[in-house]
């Protein structure tokens, strides 16, 4: 059967599981440890997701984190291709380092999470409390009661109908550039010009969020297409959720 897709959802707990492959050392010694601590503290900081929680082992990792606007899959991705990086110049090593598909489950913040995560730990909980009835509505992605499983699953469910209805009435980046430049007033080809000119930050901005979280168009593709740093691009994304928020802007799919 096909993997399911993570799921996301901002203010939600997220219990990030990775190991190394084939359960290989990914921690050596305390130097390793502290520049794994360091770079996630830059990266927490800079997407302003909170992290509650971690434990390093020799083999892998756990880490519970609140996202905010920026999706845990960037912020793991960062994180998991730096740290790789730059273990394997370290130890003068090369090929993976990781496991490709981390582990994310999804958590109810209350005494429920508290007690069984604390007690059981991880996957071991999900399979342990599929048996308890009706609180889990059997997802394994998710570890929470019933009706959470359900809000969430809608949420992930209508944006996907959502990208779908994009896609199929032609949306795509050419197509949103000329949308962004139109609610701007300016031409497309300053939306996508280099440099850090007030008008084409923000319309920049409010292209990386909508191509992100609506054309589903990942933050290294983007970086690629708009010649910008990937970080840069997750700071975009966040900066025009905002704009879009407080200007209350629409991607109308009136632009031929």
């Amino acid at each position: 059967m096909p993997r399911k897709a993570r799921l996301d959802a901002p203010g939600a707990l997220h219990h990030i599981i990775v190991r190394g492959i084939e359960r290989r050392k990914i921690f050596r010694d305390d130097s390793d440890r502290d520049n794994f601590l360091n770079r996630i503290g830059g990266i927490l900081r800079d997407s302003q997701i909170r992290c509650f929680a971690w434990a390093l082992m020799p083999n892998h990792f756990h880490l519970l984190l609140r996202t905010g606007r920026v999706p845990v899959s960037n912020v793991m991705r960062r994180l998991l291709t730096g740290y790789a990086v730059s273990f394997n110049l370290r130890h003068r090593r090369s090929g993976h380092l990781l496991q490709n598909r981390y582990k994310s489950i999804l958590c109810q913040e209350d005494a429920y999470l508290l007690e069984r995560v604390r007690s059981l730990g991880g996957w071991k909980a999900v399979k342990v409390l599929r048996g308890v009835g009706e609180r889990i509505k059997g997802d394994e992605r998710i570890l929470c009661d019933g009706d959470f499983v359900e809000s969430v699953l809608r949420a992930g469910n209508e944006r996907l109908e959502r990208r779908a209805f994009l896609q199929a009435m032609g949306y795509d980046f050419d197509r949103l550039v000329k949308r962004v430049a139109a609610l701007f007033q300016m031409p497309s080809t300053e939306v996508l010009r280099e440099g850090k000119y007030a008008r084409t930050v923000e319309a920049r901005s409010v292209l990386c969020f909508w191509a992100n979280r609506d054309l589903g168009i990942s933050t290294v593709e983007l970086a690629r297409r708009l010649k910008i740093a990937q970080p840069t691009v997750t700071q975009s994304v966040a900066r025009g959720e905002k704009i879009v928020t407080e200007k209350q802007l629409l991607m109308s799919t009136d632009v031929k």
